[in-house]
């Protein structure tokens, strides 16, 4: 998708005059009266359906506000009631739009150009005239006439082909105008290609919107409500991701190369450690985010609010986030310095399973939480702790260890060979991994 010039800055600096500038459209006004009657054939004539099986009845706003003009006994065009003769001007259509709480403006129509004006033809928006002007709230046909306050989304000339824009918003409420967007945007559909994210309009239909700046295409969050950018247009992918099973709005997240950060629904950076990738994962009892840093190649643990559920990074193993597993359930890792740490979620809770253990990580049992450690030396040792960190085995330690999967580990003490059973006991009774 090609991009037009980032007009950004321009339109911080010049204000609602570069936006005029930038969405303007100038009116072309047929030549001829025939060309009016073509123009006024196609535009709105007063009336609209009555329910849904498309009965048509008077528009009320319109015949108290609009007049058929005529020349030669022929429809020319429409013209508002209410402009003094010398003034008035001939639009091709003139239709009522919602503008909250039982207020009306008009979109007229003029040389294929449209302007939102009241019904003494004074125009309502800065931009003066445009393409495009229509309702961007979302819901059940109808609805506008209803709510105290609107969503309009104007749409200007000269976008590229393939691109839909330029375009900003503006929300009316009772009336009158209460927010603008600060900016115009260009349309994108691009959104991320960040493992575990979704559009924003998939799950936040009608509350944020994905914008995106010209040229750079620099991307980041309108809030429609109160059209505030609150994520900032400088990254290359925004989207939402939320925790299946929880009732949490989702966090926001915008990602550049080597980049990611996450934002709560308000818009607020959330204060966590580098990473530049996040995943999803689900253990036992909870889903959490792994927030993973593939440059030091450790990752950190997050809940739903985007809140660190432990503060030490756990080391990746073989490129991925070590999960939670064993009874708990727990999880636990070996860090840089050589020592074991455990973590269990209890009650809602993530809480240490014991102080840090000396010994690397070998074996876990998926059943108990069992763990065999090995220990530094010339030969290195292993040993045989339970889920609470305790020795199992007092002092005795072990030179050989096999681990032959899904539980099955055996353990040599001098020329004895011992099973572990499930528990962390030891068998002489060896058996065999046939299936798991």
């Amino acid at each position: 998708m090609t991009h037009r010039a980032w007009l950004a800055f321009a339109c911080l600096a010049w204000g609602w005059t570069g936006l005029a500038w930038a969405l303007g459209c100038v009116p072309q006004p047929p030549a001829t009266v025939q060309e009016m009657e073509d123009a006024a054939r196609e535009g709105y004539a007063g009336y609209e359906p009555a329910d849904h099986r498309g009965e048509l009845v008077p528009d009320r706003e319109w015949s108290a506000a609009v007049r058929s003009v005529r020349r030669e006994g022929r429809l020319v065009g429409y013209a508002l009631r209410r402009v003094p003769m010398a003034q008035r001007l001939t639009y091709a259509s003139v239709q009522p739009m919602a503008l909250g709480g039982g207020r009306f403006g008009f979109v007229a129509v003029h040389g294929g150009c449209k302007q939102l004006v009241d019904a003494a033809g004074r125009s309502l928006l800065p931009q003066g005239w445009v393409e495009e002007i229509s309702m961007a709230d979302v819901g059940v046909p109808g609805r506008q006439r209803m709510a105290a306050s609107v969503l309009l989304k104007i749409t200007g000339q000269g976008a590229a082909a393939g691109d839909r824009g330029p375009y900003t918003f503006v929300r009316f409420t009772r009336g009158r105008l209460t927010a603008q967007a600060p900016r115009e945007y260009v349309g994108t559909y691009y959104i991320s290609d960040m493992e575990s994210q979704k559009p924003l309009r998939e799950n936040l239909r009608g509350h944020l919107e994905a914008v995106s700046t010209a040229l750079d295409g620099q991307r980041g969050i309108l809030r429609l409500r109160d059209l505030r950018e609150i994520v900032p247009l400088r990254y290359q992918g925004v989207g939402i991701m939320w925790l299946p099973g929880t009732f949490e709005q989702g966090l926001l997240f915008a990602d550049r190369p080597g980049r990611i950060h996450l934002f709560d629904p308000q818009g607020r950076l959330l204060e966590l450690p580098d990473f530049d990738r996040v995943k999803i994962a689900y253990g036992v009892a909870l889903s959490y985010l792994e927030l993973i840093d593939q440059g030091r190649q450790v990752c950190h643990l997050a809940n739903a609010r985007g809140k660190l559920l432990i503060d030490a990074a756990v080391p990746l193993v073989q490129g991925n986030c070590p999960g939670f597993g064993g009874n708990g359930p727990a999880l636990v890792f070996t860090d840089s310095l050589g020592r074991t740490h455990g973590y269990g979620y209890v009650a809602g809770r993530m809480r240490k399973l014991f102080k840090p253990l000396d010994g690397a990580v070998q074996v876990q049992l998926p059943s108990s939480g069992v763990l065999v450690l090995r220990e530094e030396g010339t030969p290195p040792r292993y040993r045989v702790v339970g889920r609470d960190g305790k020795d199992l085995h007092g002092e005795r330690r072990f030179e050989e260890i096999v681990n032959q999967g899904c539980g099955h580990v055996r353990l040599r003490e001098g020329a004895q060979w011992w099973q572990i059973t499930p528990d962390g006991g030891l068998s002489e009774h060896m058996t065999y991994p046939f299936s798991c």
